[in-house]
C-alpha cells in the first residue's frame, strides 16, 4: 500500500510576505542554512519549496536577528537545532537563556562537536 500524505508548501515570495521580509532575503537566509547542512524541499525546476516547519526556523532565524544576534550566529543556531531534530514550535521562546536545560544542552553539544 503506498500512502502519500501531500504536505503544504510555500514559495519564497510566500514565506517573505508572511514573515513580512523581501523575497530576497528569505532565499539568501536559506541559502546560509544550506550551507550549513540545513535540506529543503525542491520542485522539479530546484527551486525552494518551505514547509511549516521551515517557516518555523525561518521566523526563529529572523527573531534571533532582531534580538541583536549576528546572522551568522542566528543561521548557526537555527542549522545545529534542525541537526538535532528539535522543532521550533514557539519561535518567541528565549531558548537561549542560560537557565534553560536545552540551552546547557545544546552549549555541551557545540563544544563536544567541536572536538571531533
Amino acid at each position: 500500500m503506498n500512502l502519500k500524505v501531500d504536505i503544504k508548501t510555500y514559495s519564497s515570495k510566500d514565506v517573505a510576505k508572511r514573515l513580512s521580509i523581501e523575497p530576497v532575503t528569505v532565499r539568501k537566509y536559506s541559502q546560509m542554512l544550506e550551507e550549513k547542512d540545513y535540506s529543503f524541499n525542491k520542485d522539479e525546476k530546484g527551486w525552494r519549496q518551505y514547509t511549516e516547519s521551515d517557516i518555523r526556523y525561518l521566523e526563529y532565524l529572523c527573531n534571533l536577528k532582531t534580538s541583536g544576534h549576528s546572522l551568522e550566529e542566528a543561521t548557526d543556531r537555527v542549522a545545529s537545532l534542525y541537526r538535532d531534530n528539535l522543532d521550533i514550535s514557539q519561535p518567541n521562546i528565549a531558548l537561549y537563556q542560560e537557565d534553560n536545560p536545552l540551552f546547557l544542552y545544546m552549549k555541551k553539544q557545540e563544544e563536544f562537536n567541536k572536538k571531533l
